[in-house]
């Protein structure tokens, strides 16, 4: 059965409210039934053109206010990084500074040298836990279980050996799971594939004898690009100047080994 419609909602018109539209419809004339024909009458006078839709009751979104610029040296949270190199002891200091809460060191028992109070960053050395461990296992497990606490701020582990790729996978599923920040300070060559980041440190010279100039090297990230400071930070005041060595070069992460 075919049904005329002459209606032409091309010249319906733009509606301030669904009312306005409504009334306009009962408008429209009514067709009457003769057999199995609906004859409608005459259109009336013409009608308003059809409502543009939405256009009438958008409004232009507030603008959004500027992002802050990231900081190029903080690390990532619920993961685990690595550093490398003469100054990593430094360079785990200098985050020390910046991360809230306890702060776990976890280092082997033979190890030649220890954290001193004396001469830590200020605030540091009463954050403090200097925990020793008998064997690289332990290490890992206590480095594992301070990870997995969520009111540590940050963990620093120095393990001896090779960090193998299940052990970089079991301390990226601690640190997730507890929301905790690790760094492991380790020689060179001996990181994992699992890291997030990845740091060489090294002491740059400089004619002052008490120089703190240090060259911080971005060299694996797995969310980023890779990059190079100069860094002079002077560890008991906290403050540091950072100059762009080498500015950013957009390579793709370390190669895996």
């Amino acid at each position: 059965m075919y049904v005329p419609w002459p209606l032409s909602f091309r010249r319906m018109g733009p509606w301030r409210t669904n009312r306005d539209l409504f009334s306009a419809l009962r408008c429209f004339p009514q067709p009457k039934c003769s057999g199995n024909v609906l004859i409608y009458p005459p259109t009336p006078t013409p009608l308003p053109p059809f409502p543009v839709l939405l256009s009438a009751h958008m409004r232009p979104l507030p603008a959004s206010p500027p992002l802050a610029e990231a900081d190029p040296l903080s690390l990532c949270p619920a993961r685990v990084h690595e550093a490398e190199g003469r100054a990593r002891r430094g360079f785990a200091l200098f985050q020390a500074t910046r991360h809230a809460g306890p702060l776990v060191w976890i280092l082997p028992r033979h190890a030649p040298q220890t954290p001193l109070l004396r001469g830590l960053p200020e605030g540091v050395g009463a954050r403090l836990h200097l925990v020793r461990t008998q064997s690289e296992t332990d290490l890992l497990w206590t480095a594992e279980e301070a990870l997995r606490c969520p009111a540590v701020g940050l963990v620093v582990a120095e393990p001896g050996e090779l960090l193998s790729l299940t052990a970089g996978r079991r301390l990226q599923l601690a640190a997730e799971a507890g929301k905790t920040t690790g760094l492991m300070l380790l020689q060179s060559g001996q990181g994992s594939n699992a890291a997030e980041t990845r740091w060489a440190c090294e002491q740059l010279p400089s004619p002052a004898p008490d120089s703190t100039l240090q060259q911080w090297e971005l060299i694996k990230n797995k969310k980023g690009t890779l990059k190079l400071w100069t860094v002079d930070w002077h560890g008991e005041t906290s403050a540091f100047h950072m100059v762009s060595a080498a500015g950013e070069r957009h390579e793709p992460a370390e190669t895996p080994r």
